[in-house]
């Protein structure tokens, strides 16, 4: 499972949180809708990932988990109340 909350984000801070049936080294990839790389995360090898970030400008992201076996994609929201 690959979830990510608060979607949509109102002040740009996001969680994630993902389960592995096996242990797996892991890499989070966050683009913009251009295709832009934004940030990449490198995780050890675990069952599961609990990680907070922020993203401080309004637009739809993609977020790619990467394993050896699986690449999971989620969009992320931001929309910023002013």
């Amino acid at each position: 499972t690959f979830d990510v909350s608060p979607n949509p984000s109102t002040d740009g801070h996001f969680k994630l949180n993902a389960r592995f049936v096996k242990m797996a080294e892991s890499r989070l990839n966050i683009y913009d809708l251009n295709g832009r790389l934004l940030k990449t995360k490198g995780f050890d090898v675990a069952s599961s990932i609990n990680y907070q970030d922020e993203l401080l400008n309004n637009g739809v992201y993609l977020l790619e988990l990467h394993t050896r076996r699986t690449k999971m994609t989620r969009k992320l929201i931001v929309q910023i109340n002013e």
